[in-house]
C-alpha cells in the first residue's frame, strides 16, 4: 500500500483497482471472527490462534475423510463470499483427495494431533488470493520489475479438500488443502498439497523404520499409503 502510488503512478485505473483490493482483504483480516462449538476462539488476523487454533476434539488414531461441505452458521456475514470463492477454486481443478473419497467408500485414514488449521483462515486466504491474483493482472509488466514482483510468486488460489468425522461427528474441518500457483504467462497451474493427517503412518502409528518394510500386499490395502501415492503421483506428473 506504501508504493502503489508510486510504482503504478501512469496507471490510475489498476492503481485504484489494487488500492480497493488490498484494504477489502485488510478490512476483513482485521475483523474475521475464528468459530468453535459456537464459541468464537479468535477474532482478526493479529490473533495468535487465528490461522491455526486447539482442536475441539484432539484425534489420535483412525478417522474418516469426508468431502468439505460447511453447512453451520456463522456470526460474520462476509464468509457466504468467502465460500462461494471456495466453490469457484473447487470447480476449476479436480483433485486426487476429492476423487479418491468419491470412488473409495469409508476411506479410513490415521489422525494424530491436537491442534489444527483454522477453516475461516484458510477460506479467508482463498478468497484474498483469487481476489489479488485478478487484480494484479493488468498491471503485470509495471510490478514484475519493481520491488512488487514478490507478488507473483504468491498462490492463486487455495482450496479446502476434505473434513474428517469420528465417530460420526465432524473433527478436522480443513484435513488437507490444494495450493494453486497459476503462472502469469503460461497461464499453468503448479500445485501443493498440505494434510492435516498422516497418510504415511499405518495402524500401528509407527514409521518404517520402526515396524519394518511391510509387504507390498497390505501397503495396497492400507487407505492412507494408498492416498500418498496418489498425491505423489499427481505432483511428480506436474
Amino acid at each position: 500500500m506504501e508504493t502503489i502510488d508510486e510504482i503504478l503512478i501512469n496507471q490510475p485505473n489498476s492503481r485504484n483497482a489494487l488500492k480497493q483490493v488490498c484494504n477489502r482483504i485488510q478490512t476483513l483480516g482485521a475483523k474475521l471472527r475464528i468459530v468453535k462449538d459456537d464459541k468464537i476462539v479468535a477474532e482478526g488476523w493479529d490473533h495468535p490462534e487465528f490461522a491455526v487454533g486447539i482442536n475441539e476434539v484432539p484425534e489420535a488414531g483412525h478417522c474418516e475423510i469426508v468431502h468439505y461441505e460447511k453447512s453451520n452458521p456463522h456470526p460474520d456475514l462476509e464468509l457466504s463470499e468467502l465460500l462461494t470463492a471456495q466453490a469457484i477454486t473447487a470447480e476449476e481443478y479436480d483433485g486426487v483427495i476429492e476423487e479418491s473419497i468419491s470412488h473409495e467408500k469409508d476411506l479410513n485414514i490415521v489422525m494424530f494431533h491436537t491442534d489444527e488449521v483454522n477453516e475461516e483462515a484458510i477460506l479467508f486466504a482463498n478468497w484474498a488470493y483469487r481476489n489479488l491474483y485478478q487484480t494484479l493482472l493488468p498491471a503485470r509488466n509495471q510490478l514484475v520489475i519493481s520491488e512488487l514482483s514478490w507478488l507473483f510468486n504468491l498462490p492463486s488460489s487455495i482450496e479446502i479438500l476434505c473434513s474428517t468425522t469420528a465417530e460420526g461427528r465432524l473433527c478436522t474441518e480443513v484435513a488437507a488443502t490444494c495450493i494453486n500457483y497459476r503462472d502469469y504467462d503460461t497461464r499453468q497451474t503448479r500445485r501443493s498439497f498440505t494434510c492435516q493427517f498422516h497418510p504415511e503412518l499405518r495402524d500401528d502409528l509407527r514409521e518404517f523404520k520402526e515396524s519394518g518394510i511391510p509387504s507390498f500386499d497390505h501397503l495396497k490395502k492400507d487407505d492412507g499409503i494408498r492416498l500418498l501415492i496418489r498425491i505423489l503421483h499427481d505432483s511428480l506428473m506436474e
